[in-house]
């Protein structure tokens, strides 16, 4: 998933593109430059972005994250591993999440 991608999905479910930029309380300018490649949305706007769009956040974020960074793809990689695996929850004394 790439950003337009989740801006798309994001508005899908708000409506408007006027909406999301509500709900992130940016400038519904800002969010045109990001689907125009003009600036990048933070880790925390993909993140509202993708629980507006009813997408799993940490996966999403992952996902978009890895396509405008791909530097830090094998970080994002090697993060939902861990975040999938059930030892990781158990340390955390909760259920998996994500298995």
């Amino acid at each position: 998933m790439n950003v337009v991608d989740l801006i798309e999905a994001a508005q899908g479910r708000a409506g408007t593109l006027g909406e999301v930029a509500k709900q992130l309380k940016k400038p519904q300018s800002r969010i045109s430059e990001w689907k125009k490649g003009k600036g990048k949305p933070s880790a925390g706007d993909i993140a509202c972005m993708a629980k507006l769009a009813g997408l799993p956040v940490l996966i999403t974020v992952a996902m978009v994250e890895s396509d405008l960074h791909p530097e830090t793809a094998p970080l994002w990689e090697a993060a939902l591993g861990e975040a999938r695996a059930p030892a990781y929850w158990s340390r955390l004394g909760a259920d998996c999440a994500l298995c």
